[in-house]
């Protein structure tokens, strides 16, 4: 061997015992309270100058090359309101891609997450006011890479997390006066909506609590893509509104500025499983926009009970659910299609859909076949007993335009009633027109065109003891307006037939007041 040759062996093997022996005083200096102290301290001071708030980083534990533990973390705004929390966070990386500035991530694991997004007065998110944005600066091709461009998880685990969202909120502009007074009270006190004052102005809060996530591939930044990327495996969810608890979801969720894509390709509620997919997005100082779709393979009613306060919470069925604002975003439709649902001895069929968020209930575009619809489900719609005791069923076929149900109008409704109360007795008709059925047991007919092809008096002559004593069938036509229960009709051309003898035709307008009972 040549001296020349056994200087740069020497040389090597003596840099090489010389990083060996580097290397293995870090790996005992990180080990040790002060190391790990040293590099919390690093780490705070090079995140620290980014975030214009409040940073924390707790104690570190388990530091080495590959991976540390963090007992607690906290980043807050200027204004030293919450953005980010965690109780504990574990990380798991290779060396040699810190080296090439990439954070690739074999395990992110994180315990008691908390993250508020909040948008002021001023259409200012929270996040841009803690990282205001820079320098816009395009990665040329072949640039080099810089912290941040690249951030990908091939694991991701959260445990109780919390993601909180709010917005601005305000009374509707159509109203004034004490009717604003009223609707502001009304939902600063409501439970199944957060709105809170805040300054001068208010502020609403959607929330989504006791998050559980095991993720795959997870992408927060990459310059050769477009927008984060969530791969979900399992997750569980408790939403507040609309209230949902979400279980056993799995999919696919992109998130570009201010828009959210889903792709659930399944998901469990406590009585309901299904799929779906969609769009939310919020920004340009609007309310949350929502376009979403649920097949729902068994749904269970008490899942969506939360629609409409009586609707009944037993039974259930299939349907496909559409989720969308109105041109009025403040109002939610809730489109039911292919509805096959079975509830207190009833059973509906076809669509509907439920407008939430105005002054009273929408209920439109009905296309609805009672096969049958028993008067037990009717009760239950209305919350209470109706003054008089109808028992049968109902079976026929509805289409109406709807609209808020004080002001609800039917397109053509036929219907068979069977009464229970008198077996044989049969009523069949025809109808369309306006009603007013915000409580169901006060119905009102506005300007409602009844043709009747069979009326049982027998029916009026059971339910009430003040209805004449008269029986036999009735048919024809009118038009109703008034409470059902103090009927009031014109343009009637009606018939009486009892028994063989000839039947008696009346025409014209009357009154028929049926006392109340009790």
């Amino acid at each position: 061997m040549t001296r020349r040759r056994l200087v740069v062996l020497s040389s090597a093997m003596t840099l090489l015992g010389l990083g060996l022996l580097i290397a293995v005083v870090v790996a005992g200096v990180l080990k040790t309270q002060f190391g790990r102290n040293f590099v919390r301290d690093y780490v705070a001071e090079l995140v620290a100058p980014k975030v214009k708030g409040k940073l924390y980083v707790g104690r570190i534990t388990g530091l080495s090359f590959g991976g540390a533990t963090i007992d607690s973390a906290e980043i807050r705004g200027p204004d030293d309101s919450v953005f980010v929390a965690l109780r504990r966070i574990t990380v798991r990386w290779d060396p040699r891609d810190l080296v090439d500035k990439r954070t690739l991530l074999s395990l992110l694991d994180i315990d008691g997450l908390v993250v508020h997004l909040r948008k002021d007065s001023t259409g200012t998110w929270n996040y841009k006011r803690v990282f205001p944005p820079g320098e816009n600066r395009k990665r040329v091709s072949g640039a080099e890479r810089g912290w941040g461009d690249y951030i990908v998880a091939d694991s991701v685990v959260l445990h109780g997390a919390t993601f909180l969202l709010s917005m601005p909120w305000h009374p509707d502009d159509s109203l004034h006066g004490a009717r604003r007074d009223s609707a502001i009270a009304r939902n600063l006190t409501r439970t199944d909506k957060a709105v809170r004052r805040t300054g001068s102005g208010f502020e609403r809060t959607w929330r989504w609590n006791n998050i559980q996530v095991v993720s795959g591939y997870t992408r927060l930044a990459d310059p050769d893509s477009v927008g984060r990327l969530f791969q979900i495996t399992r997750l569980e969810v408790d939403e507040m509104d609309p209230p949902f608890k979400f279980r056993n979801v799995r999919g696919g969720v992109r998130q570009t500025g201010d828009s959210l894509w889903a792709e659930v390709e399944h998901f469990d509620l406590p009585g309901t499983t299904g799929r779906g997919g969609g769009k939310v997005w919020w920004g340009s100082d609007l309310p949350t926009r929502y376009d979403l779709r649920i097949a729902g393979d068994s749904v269970s009613l008490a899942d969506v009970g939360w629609v409409y306060p009586t609707l009944p919470s037993t039974g259930g069925g299939s349907m496909v659910l559409n989720i969308r604002n109105e041109k009025d975003l403040s109002i939610m439709d809730y489109a039911l299609s292919n509805m096959d649902v079975r509830t207190t001895r009833s059973r509906l069929k076809g669509n509907m859909t439920f407008g939430v968020g105005g002054p009273v209930l929408i209920v439109k575009d009905l296309a609805m076949e009672a096969a049958p619809m028993n008067f037990d489900l009717i009760r239950a719609l209305n919350g209470k007993p109706f003054p008089y005791d109808w028992q049968g069923d109902l079976t026929g076929t509805v289409r109406a335009r709807g609209g808020p149900v004080n002001r609800f109008h039917v397109d053509d409704a036929r219907v068979t009633f069977a009464d229970a109360n008198v077996p044989g007795a049969v009523t069949r008709g025809a109808a369309h027109g306006d009603l007013d059925i915000l409580f169901p047991a006060f119905t009102r007919f506005r300007g409602f065109d009844v043709n009747v092809s069979q009326l049982d008096l027998r029916t009026l002559v059971y339910l009430n003891k003040n209805f004449p004593r008269v029986t036999g069938i009735v048919s024809g036509t009118a038009t109703l307006d008034s409470l059902w229960f103090d009927v009031r009709f014109r343009n009637a051309d009606l018939t009486h037939r009892d028994g063989p003898g000839d039947p008696t035709r009346a025409t014209g307008a009357a009154e028929s007041r049926l006392a109340r009972s009790s």
